[in-house]
């Protein structure tokens, strides 16, 4: 009996010591941070907050200072460009700096994928493609009869890492929206 009650404790401590890895692993990849700015910002562009988290998890895994290879900046890593656009009238003050601030990058890419959705007529596939390849990239794609089904909808996306970042806002989104039903994330 006594040979029992120590494998089961040996058994117990092996799979607590397993489970509580496996949950500062989730939390370590799955960060729920700023999320008094994103709950703000989604709401003031009527996007889905939980997007949001995947989006820039997906994009910088929420390091505010990330920088990308073709010098986007911030938590959404958005580029200077795209940054004064939606700026409008605060061009002046766009700096890196400025852009690794959590609030004025969440702010304005919710403000650049809100606009995305209205250009793209509330496609989030084409928009959220947008958000990565640019906007010149997803109207060659919907111009081609390769990429698209006759109802002119994307139906392929011929850039890889574009593919794979679709994938992984998917993949996020799933995630976060078990987060949010657990009352990890509120809004």
């Amino acid at each position: 009996m006594n040979k029992i009650i120590k494998v089961l404790v040996v058994t117990l401590i092996f799979t607590l010591s397993v489970f509580l890895i496996f949950v500062q692993w989730i939390n370590m990849s799955y960060p729920v941070k700023y999320g008094n700015y994103i709950s703000e910002f989604s709401m003031k562009y009527s996007l889905d907050p939980i997007l949001i988290y995947s989006i820039i998890n997906t994009e910088s895994g929420f390091d505010p200072e990330a920088r990308s290879h073709a010098n986007a900046i911030g938590l959404m890593q958005l580029q200077k460009k795209t940054a004064m656009d939606m700026a409008k009238d605060n061009t002046n003050c766009i700096t890196d700096l400025y852009l690794t601030d959590p609030a004025v990058n969440i702010e304005y890419g919710c403000k650049y994928l809100s606009w995305l959705l209205a250009y793209y007529k509330g496609n989030m596939k084409c928009a959220l493609c947008a958000y990565n390849a640019g906007l010149g990239n997803i109207n060659n794609w919907l111009n081609c009869a390769e990429y698209v089904n006759e109802s002119g909808e994307l139906i392929k996306i011929p850039f890889e890492e574009t593919k794979n970042y679709i994938e992984r806002i998917e993949n996020n989104y799933k995630i976060y929206n078990i987060f949010k039903k657990i009352g990890k994330i509120s809004n």
